[in-house]
C-alpha cells in the first residue's frame, strides 16, 4: 500500500462579515437567489451564473431549479417549478416560510414574508468560530464584542413558528428560541454556507399554472475551502453542495411525487455542448462537443481547456426517518442501497432551431412529464440516437439518456437489453465515450448536433404526507482540464472526482474546517482533537486539527486487522 500523509496545520483566521449573494469560499463563485431558481438574477443581470475557476470570468452553469410535482387525493396535478422568471414573470416560488399550525397552517402572506424577500442568509465558519471564542471569553456577555449581522440575523426561529427550528442553530441555553445574546449560533456545514427558505403559496403561480401545494423548501448551500488538499482530494475545492429539505405544510397528501433538478447548463460557450449521465455513479454531466470551447454572445469559452461539469445526486434513504422500502422498519441498513437517481433526460433551447415538442415546458403537465423522463408532448425517452421516438425505430423506452457503458444492469430499460450503440472510429475517437450510447456515438453513424442543452436529474417517486419532509441532496463538481486533455482522456479524472466527493459525503469524512478553526481558550484543557479522512483510505489519508503548537508527532498506520503498515515521526 502506497501511503501519502498530508499534515494540515489549521490556524486562526478572522471571520468575514460581508454579506452578499455569492457562495464563493473556494474556486467557485455561485450567484445564489432567495427563491427556487439559482444562479440567474430576477432581472437577468450579467453578474449571475456559476463562475469557476473564480475570477476567470468563465461560467459553466446559467440557471437551475428544483422541480417538484405530484397529485392530490382527487388526482389533480400540482407542480412547483420555474425556470428564469425574468422580471417577475412565470414565477412559482416566493421567499419565506409557511405557517406550521393553526387555522393559517400551510399559508403565507401575499408575495412572501417580510424579512425573507430577496434575502439570503450567508455565514462563514470563521465568523462562527470568532463568535464562539468571544462567548467563551465573556466578551459577548459584557458587550465588548459586536455580534456580526450574519449571526444576529440568522433565521434560527421565526415569529409565526417561534418554537420551530428554521435554519439549524446551536441552542446554548436550551430555550428553543434563537438568540445570539444567549450564546446561540448557526450550525452549518462546510466553511461557508447560505440558507434560503421559500414556498409555493405566496401568490398565484404563473409558471406551472397549477394551484399551490403548501410546500416549504429550505435550502442549505455550502462549500469547503481546502487549499492544502492535493491529488484527487483537490476536487473538494471545485465543488458546492446543496441540501434541500422539502416539507408538506398542507393538510393533504401529495402522491406520485417526483423531484428533479433542472438546469440550463452552459459550459463556457453554450452552443457546442454535449451531455451524458453515469447511471452507476448517479451523475449527470456536460462536456464540450470538441476539443475547443469558443466564446459566444458574451459567454467566455474555456478555449483549449474544456472541463467536465457534473451534478452528483446523493443517496439519502436510510437517514431521514422514513420507511423508504415500505417494510414497517425505519432507516434500516438496506434502505441505504435504494438508488436516488431515477432518471436523466434533456431538452433543447426553444430558440435554437429545435422541434418545439422537445424544448422548454410551458405549464404544469409538461414540467411533470420531464420529471417522468418523457418529453413535453408525452412521448417517452427512448434508447439510442437523440432519444426521440422514430417511426419504424426500435423505440425502447429508457429512463437514462446518453449513459455510455455506465448502466451494465440496464436499469434504464428495466432490465431489458437494448444493445450498445456501435463504436464508429470515423466519428472522432478523441471525443468518443468508448462504447454504449452517447451523443457522439448514438448508433446512427452521425454524431448529434451540439446545442444549448438543458437536462433534468430526477429522483425516485415518493409520497409526501402532511407535515412530512423529504430531502434532495446534490453536489456540483467541476473537473478542470489544465493539460488540454480530450474528453475521453479527461473523463476518468472526472469519474474519480465524483467518487471522492461521494465517499467524503456518504462517510461524513469532510475535513474539519480546513480554512480555519479557532484555538481553544487559554484556560481550556491542553489537548488536541484530530480527525482524518477518508476512512477507509486507499492512497491518501489527510489529518486535520493540529493547532500549530505541537513539537513532536508520532503516527502509526494500521490495516483493518491491526497490522502495522507504517510508523511516522515528525519533528515540527
Amino acid at each position: 500500500m502506497k501511503t501519502k500523509l498530508l499534515l494540515i496545520m489549521v490556524l486562526i483566521a478572522k471571520g468575514l462579515t460581508a454579506q452578499n449573494q455569492y457562495l464563493d469560499i473556494n474556486q467557485v463563485k455561485a450567484y445564489m437567489t432567495a427563491d427556487a431558481t439559482n444562479f440567474y438574477p430576477v432581472n437577468g443581470a450579467s453578474n449571475g451564473g456559476y463562475e469557476v475557476p473564480k475570477g476567470s470570468g468563465k461560467k459553466c452553469d446559467f440557471a437551475n431549479c428544483l422541480w417538484i410535482g405530484g397529485r392530490d387525493a382527487g388526482n389533480n396535478l400540482k407542480v412547483m417549478a420555474q425556470t428564469y422568471r425574468s422580471n417577475g414573470a412565470r414565477v412559482d416560488s416566493w421567499g419565506g416560510p409557511l405557517w406550521s399550525t393553526g387555522p393559517l397552517k400551510g399559508t403565507c402572506p401575499l408575495n412572501g414574508v417580510p424579512g425573507f424577500i430577496n434575502t439570503v442568509f450567508k455565514v462563514n465558519k470563521t465568523t462562527i468560530d470568532s463568535f464562539k471564542l468571544a462567548w467563551q471569553n465573556g466578551l459577548v456577555q459584557n458587550g465588548s464584542y459586536t455580534i456580526p449581522s450574519s449571526i444576529s440575523n440568522w433565521p434560527g426561529t421565526y415569529i409565526p413558528n417561534p418554537k420551530e427550528v428554521l435554519a439549524p442553530y446551536f441552542d446554548n441555553n436550551n430555550d428553543t428560541t434563537y438568540n445570539p445574546l444567549n450564546g446561540d449560533y448557526p450550525l452549518i456545514k462546510g466553511d461557508q454556507a447560505i440558507f434560503v427558505v421559500y414556498n409555493d403559496m405566496g401568490n398565484v403561480k404563473t409558471s406551472s399554472l397549477t394551484s399551490g401545494i403548501g410546500l416549504e423548501v429550505r435550502r442549505l448551500s455550502y462549500a469547503y475551502n481546502c487549499p492544502n488538499l492535493s491529488g484527487s482530494f483537490a476536487a473538494l475545492n471545485y465543488t458546492t453542495f446543496h441540501e434541500y429539505t422539502i416539507i408538506n405544510k398542507s393538510n393533504a397528501l401529495l402522491d406520485s411525487v417526483f423531484c428533479g433538478m433542472w438546469t440550463d447548463v452552459d459550459l463556457g460557450g453554450p452552443m457546442d455542448d454535449y451531455i451524458g449521465c453515469d447511471v452507476t455513479r448517479e451523475v449527470g454531466y456536460i462536456y464540450n462537443a470538441d476539443n475547443f470551447d469558443g466564446s459566444i454572445a458574451g459567454a467566455a469559452g474555456y478555449q483549449n481547456n474544456p472541463p467536465i461539469y457534473a451534478y452528483k445526486l446523493f443517496r439519502t434513504a436510510g437517514s431521514n426517518g422514513l420507511d423508504e422500502d415500505n417494510d414497517s422498519l425505519i432507516d434500516e441498513a438496506d434502505e441505504k442501497l435504494i438508488r436516488e437517481m431515477s432518471g436523466f433526460t434533456y431538452f433543447n433551447n426553444t430558440g435554437a432551431g429545435s422541434l418545439q415538442q422537445y424544448t422548454d415546458p410551458a405549464y404544469g403537465l409538461e414540467y411533470y412529464r420531464y420529471l417522468q423522463c418523457r418529453f413535453r408532448n408525452g412521448e417517452e425517452l427512448v434508447y439510442g440516437d437523440n432519444g426521440i421516438p422514430k417511426i419504424g425505430g426500435s423505440n425502447i423506452p429508457t429512463r437514462y439518456c446518453y449513459p455510455g457503458l455506465s448502466d451494465p444492469l440496464n436499469l434504464g430499460t428495466n432490465g431489458g437489453v437494448p444493445g450498445p450503440a456501435p463504436v464508429d472510429p470515423g466519428l472522432g475517437t478523441n471525443i468518443l465515450i468508448p462504447g454504449g450510447w452517447s451523443e457522439s456515438n448514438n448508433g446512427t453513424g452521425v454524431p448529434n448536433v451540439p446545442n444549448d442543452r438543458r437536462f433534468v436529474l430526477n429522483n425516485r417517486v415518493q409520497k409526501l404526507l402532511p407535515n412530512q419532509s423529504l430531502q434532495y441532496n446534490i453536489a456540483f463538481i467541476f473537473t478542470p482540464n489544465p493539460l488540454a486533455h480530450s474528453f475521453a482522456n479527461l473523463l476518468p479524472t472526472a469519474q474519480q472526482d465524483w467518487e471522492v466527493i461521494d465517499s467524503l459525503y456518504m462517510n461524513n469524512a469532510f475535513p474539519s474546517a480546513c480554512s480555519s478553526v479557532s484555538r481553544l481558550a487559554k484556560n481550556s484543557i491542553n489537548q488536541t482533537i484530530l480527525s482524518g479522512f477518508p476512512n477507509p483510505a486507499k492512497d491518501e489519508f489527510i489529518i486535520t486539527g493540529f493547532s500549530g503548537a505541537e513539537k513532536n508527532i508520532s503516527i502509526t498506520i494500521s490495516d483493518v486487522n491491526g497490522k502495522l503498515i507504517q510508523a511516522l515521526k515528525q519533528d515540527l
